[in-house]
C-alpha cells in the first residue's frame, strides 16, 4: 500500500478553513499553530523541551527566542 499524498490545498478547503469558521477564528495559516501549540505547551506547564520536540526542533534557544514569552524569566542553560 502506498502512502496517500496530503493535498494541501484540499485540506485547506476541506478542513482547515470551515473549522476555523465553525470556531468564529478569523482566517490565519495553519503554520500559526505551531507557535499556538508551543505557547500553550510552555504556559500549561511543559518545558521547552516538551515544545520543541513536538515542533521537532533540537536547539532549545532556538524555541526559547521564539515561543519564551510564554515563560517569565526564563533560564536557558549555559553551554560554556
Amino acid at each position: 500500500m502506498s502512502p496517500v499524498k496530503l493535498d494541501d490545498r484540499n485540506l485547506l478547503k476541506r478542513y482547515w478553513k470551515p473549522t476555523l469558521e465553525k470556531l468564529n477564528i478569523p482566517y490565519r495559516q495553519p503554520y500559526a499553530a505551531r507557535h499556538t501549540a508551543a505557547s500553550m505547551i510552555i504556559e500549561n506547564g511543559g518545558t521547552l523541551a516538551d515544545a520543541a520536540k513536538l515542533l521537532g526542533h533540537k536547539d532549545l534557544r532556538m524555541v526559547a527566542s521564539t515561543y519564551g514569552h510564554a515563560v517569565k524569566g526564563i533560564q536557558l542553560p549555559s553551554y560554556n
